[in-house]
């Protein structure tokens, strides 16, 4: 049997044993295409060195288990197979496939929409392209050692459970497993870039995360089972939504953290967090839906964004500096305020003896008592490092409480300097306490200390 194809006048293609070859719509006029076992592969008989490039299949003739030649022959040329065309099998209806030794390149889209369960990649694939493997019901996929990269949605909507990355591995494109079943995640160290949502709406209960990466993208780790995860210190930015619908309990981020993006922790199980020193701005949202009933605001920040710590069981913030700027808690929805439902919480701060500080202007949130600022007297005097100021309290250990020696004029935080005993009744026989000398004075101004009130402004 034999067909001949015509193109311009010139016989083109003759059907030779086992393949069918003809010039087909949109081939180079060079090329020749060959139907082997129901699918199309295209070669260039002016340079067999390139190799053939499966292109199509026969949607009613193809096999639902389909093993793919490592060479295809035409006009006696053994045509070694090294691409997989972009959609070249897309939606086939494939349950298994097997790859050839010697496939260099698996295009776009090439396996979208089968039913692929298990699938080895030979090592000599150096290139994958993007949605490869998508909607497919993959549980297991062995990848080629040399992979550097992994496409946008290579593998979205598949059954992984585990996979193990090469270590040569250096990119994994946005959504690349999204929307997998993943329960456990090593990224190699030599991984160093991380698309968006990457490994979102999985099922992981771990992740290591190499130092190589310097951030983590939007959504990456978003709608899994994470209960912990450990952040590298070279990790400098994240993105909103990051570790959102998780089941993480507590948290420490790195120190080179300046910004928490939107929704980044949102709606987790956090009951503890440990915000860095160099923290300057939490954007909205960011940890709304938590059970924090605590919460530290360290000194640099200086805007907290509407719902930040919304819808959590807060009772206690504390400032670490000058009041940052926040949303106020609205009179029909409370928990669009920063600190979201102020019933219950309180707000207390302390003054640094720095000139710039600025005290909270804002209301809707009970503040825990007022400033105490504490001055220097005199030049070369340094401020002394306490977290807070209590008037009950005796930093000191000097015998008097902080209240006392505000009254007195002394530095409550100096076990040198306190006030003076006061002198022994006539029926006293005990000696006056001696003033000590050489104490670093200080002046200790209290301003207005009272009881707290709602919505105060300080001044």
């Amino acid at each position: 049997m034999s067909r001949l194809f015509f193109r311009r006048g010139v016989a083109m293609a003759l059907v030779v044993g086992l393949g069918i070859a003809f010039q087909a719509p949109g081939a180079h006029a060079d090329t020749v295409d060959l139907e082997v076992d129901a699918v199309t592969y295209r070669v260039d008989p002016d340079a067999p060195g390139q190799g053939a490039t499966l292109v199509g299949f026969n949607r009613a003739k193809i096999a639902r288990n389909l093993t793919i030649p490592a060479t295809v022959t035409h006009n006696g040329t053994a045509y070694p197979v090294k691409r997989i065309g972009e959609e070249g099998l897309r939606s086939a209806r494939l349950q298994a496939v097997t790859l050839p030794d010697g496939l260099e390149e698996i295009g776009k889209a090439a396996f979208y929409g089968n039913s692929i369960d298990d699938l080895v990649i030979p090592d000599s694939v150096v290139g994958i392209g993007e949605q490869a493997f998508m909607n497919n019901h993959m549980k297991t996929v062995v990848l080629p050692k040399k992979l550097a990269e992994i496409k946008a949605s290579t593998f979205v909507n598949n059954n992984l459970t585990s996979i193990d990355l090469p270590a040569g591995l250096t990119t994994i494109g946005p959504a690349a497993f999204a929307s997998c079943r993943l329960t456990s995640l090593v990224l190699p160290e030599s991984v160093t870039s991380v698309g968006t949502s990457a490994f979102e709406a999985n099922a992981l209960t771990s992740v290591t995360i190499p130092k190589g990466l310097t951030s983590l993208a939007a959504g990456m780790f978003s709608n899994n089972k994470l209960t912990f995860v450990e952040i590298p210190e070279t990790v400098t930015s994240l993105g909103s939504e990051v570790f959102a619908g998780n089941k993480l309990t507590s948290l420490k981020l790195p120190k080179s953290i300046t910004t928490i993006p939107e929704r980044a922790f949102h709606s987790n199980a956090l009951t503890s967090v440990t915000l860095p020193e160099g923290l300057t701005e939490i954007q909205e949202a960011a940890f709304e839906y938590n059970n924090l009933t605590s919460l530290t605001i360290p000194a640099k920040v200086t805007t907290i964004a509407k719902r930040a710590f919304g819808s959590n069981a807060l009772t206690s913030v504390r400032m670490e500096g000058p009041a940052p700027s926040i949303h106020a808690p609205g009179r029909w929805n409370p928990n669009v305020g920063s600190f979201g439902d102020p019933r219950d919480l309180k707000v207390s701060y302390y003054c640094h003896l720095s000139d710039g500080y600025t005290k909270p202007t804002w209301s809707g949130y009970t503040l825990a008592g007022e400033c105490i600022v504490v001055t220097a007297k005199g030049s070369g005097a340094t401020e002394p490092a306490k977290p807070s100021f209590d008037p009950n309290a005796d930093d000191d250990g000097d015998g008097f409480t902080n209240g006392e020696e505000v009254e007195a004029g002394t530095d409550p935080f100096d076990p040198a300097s306190h006030p003076a005993r006061p002198a022994p009744s006539p029926s006293s026989t005990a000696s006056p306490a001696p003033t000590p000398t050489g104490a670093t004075s200080w002046a200790v101004k209290p301003v207005r200390p009272g009881l707290p009130r709602t919505g105060v402004t300080n001044s």
